[in-house]
């Protein structure tokens, strides 16, 4: 933030644990705190300091008509006044487009970037939020946060190369073996469970399955689907219908399917 920046005097500067110390008088949530730097930029700020530049910079700007504006007695930085002009010069000297198809590029989309930089670093919300300064996880993800198409397509290519690896990667999935018999994901010593021990093992209490009612829809639906699995092995979208069933209809479906 540019207020924040301009406030930053050398005593905030904590080379030894790389960090700025936040002030409450001057941050925007009016609390205390820090924010960590990287070892290379501590030591250009350092040398910035002791080049005595940043008061001339401050002189400078202030030799511009109606350009008066008072700054810490020893600041660590120069921010000017109008920030968005500063920008446009950089831009321009830079041969940068300012507008793109992702929108402008000004001082406030440097924060935006800092931010998406991070979560691309792979840290997590909660280190995001945090180096963000946000009151919200909401304002960090929902406000701040990008995609770029670019990262999109290496996630999509990543998992592909996991699929075409032959990785197991959902438990679920059932494996059919030439000369072997249908095996599942989840570990059970017996597939003649009855209905009732099921539950008793789960720690629910098991209910007179007489007394069970089933939607007459997802009953039908089950009936139909449990014979095409007895007659032949399951396919993934098998075991993905079955997993929908379990939810809504799962006294009715345990007691048929081992049953089988």
């Amino acid at each position: 933030r540019a207020n924040e920046l301009r406030s930053l005097t050398v005593e905030d500067l904590d080379a030894e644990n790389c960090r700025l110390l936040l002030r409450s008088d001057w941050t925007k949530n009016r609390t205390d705190g820090f924010q960590p730097l990287p070892q290379a930029l501590v030591f250009r700020l350092q040398e910035f300091v002791n080049s005595g530049d940043v008061h001339q910079l401050y002189e400078r700007l202030n030799r511009r008509k109606n350009a008066r504006r008072s700054y810490p007695a020893n600041p660590l930085l120069c921010v000017p006044a109008h920030t968005a002009r500063a920008i446009d010069a950089d831009l321009k000297a830079a041969d940068i487009e300012k507008w793109t198809r992702e929108g402008k590029i000004d001082f406030h989309a440097i924060r935006v970037a800092y931010i998406n930089f991070v979560f691309e670093s792979n840290a997590s919300a909660k280190e995001t939020q945090t180096l963000a300064r946000h009151s919200t996880l909401d304002l960090t993800m929902n406000v701040y946060g990008r995609t770029r198409d670019e990262r999109l397509a290496a996630v999509v290519e990543s998992i592909a190369e996991k699929l075409e690896d032959g990785q197991e990667c959902v438990p679920g999935v059932y494996h059919q073996t030439v000369g072997a018999e249908q095996e599942s994901a989840t570990p059970l010593n017996n597939r003649e469970l009855h209905y009732f021990k099921m539950v008793e093992a789960a720690g629910i209490e098991p209910v007179p399955f007489q007394h069970q009612t089933l939607h007459q829809p997802c009953k039908c639906i089950a009936l139909q689907c449990v014979p095409r699995i007895h007659k032949r092995a399951l396919l993934q979208e098998d075991c993905t219908k079955i997993a929908v069933l379990c939810i809504k209809t799962m006294p009715y479906l345990c007691h048929r399917i081992w049953q089988m």
